[in-house]
């Protein structure tokens, strides 16, 4: 069982940042090891996301764009799930 958070770091943040948190015992890679330098902030958010990584990054403005967009694409989706399973269950 892990404790701490896995942590993956993208490219805004200095590589140098890895080694001291793996130095302290946290498990933390970086967009170099991870082969995503130059991928967009949605692919390096998709990416942290699809290893069971929390992102670590100093683009907070983008990222937090990311996640409301993100957050607004699920409440739509779930309305309509909702609006069409009400159809259903009407026919």
């Amino acid at each position: 069982m892990t404790i701490f958070a896995q942590i993956y770091i993208d490219e805004d943040v200095d590589v140098i940042v890895a080694n001291l948190l793996s130095a302290r015992g946290l498990d933390a890679t970086t967009a170099r090891e991870q082969q995503m330098l130059g991928q967009p902030d949605n692919a390096q958010l998709t990416f942290a996301a699809s290893i069971g990584r929390c992102i670590l990054t100093h683009n907070r403005l983008d990222f937090e764009k990311l996640y409301t967009d993100y957050l607004l694409i699920s409440c739509t989706t779930l309305l309509l799930r909702k609006s069409q399973s009400e159809t259903l269950m009407i026919s």
